[in-house]
């Protein structure tokens, strides 16, 4: 493994292996690829919140310091004109949940996984996409990135993708993930 960081295997759990990371050595074992199981959608619109439909802009983001996958989501609503960007997470990318932010209002209640920038912003400018994790970033604050709003596409970041705020124009560094 020269030099590679520990790689920890649970017992008992699944682990898919793409390529030799984490193996020093490999004896009388042969390379399968096995094709997949389909299982439907992992994340389904929660109907009981008004939920009619869920689409996602980026994929899932590992955070290492919270030891989960973060997942932000366009989610439509059955309430005329409303919809906005929700926020799941998992530990294993199988089961997620969707834990309350009480950022924003829907249909009177903050008990739901709404994340924003602004409560007062509705759709579409409400819109948060392409959130991706940035562990080489220095700023704390900025490990997170994204683009607000669905046509304008201002850039944004979090400390933790469920707090965001606006960048100052012109404050995208060079050599960022923009």
């Amino acid at each position: 493994m020269n030099g590679s960081p520990v790689f920890d295997l649970t017992p008992g759990r699944r682990q898919l292996f793409l390529d030799d990371h984490g193996i020093s050595e490999i004896e009388h074992l042969a390379r399968t690829m096995h094709p997949p199981d389909k299982k439907g959608a992992v994340i389904r619109p929660t109907l009981e919140r008004g939920e009619t439909s869920l689409q996602t802009r980026n994929a899932p983001a590992w955070d290492p310091e919270a030891a989960v996958y973060k997942l932000w989501m366009i989610t439509s609503t059955r309430f005329p004109g409303v919809a906005g960007t929700t926020y799941a997470e998992s530990e294993d990318g199988l089961h997620w949940r969707k834990p309350a932010l009480r950022q924003k209002a829907l249909n009177g209640s903050l008990e739901n996984n709404y994340v924003t920038l602004d409560p007062a912003l509705e759709w579409p400018e409400n819109a948060i996409l392409n959130v991706v994790y940035d562990p080489a970033d220095r700023d704390p604050a900025r490990r997170f990135k994204g683009l607000a709003q669905c046509f304008v596409r201002e850039p944004i970041v979090s400390p933790d993708g469920i707090r965001w705020r606006k960048l100052p124009r012109g404050h995208v560094r060079r050599g960022n993930l923009w």
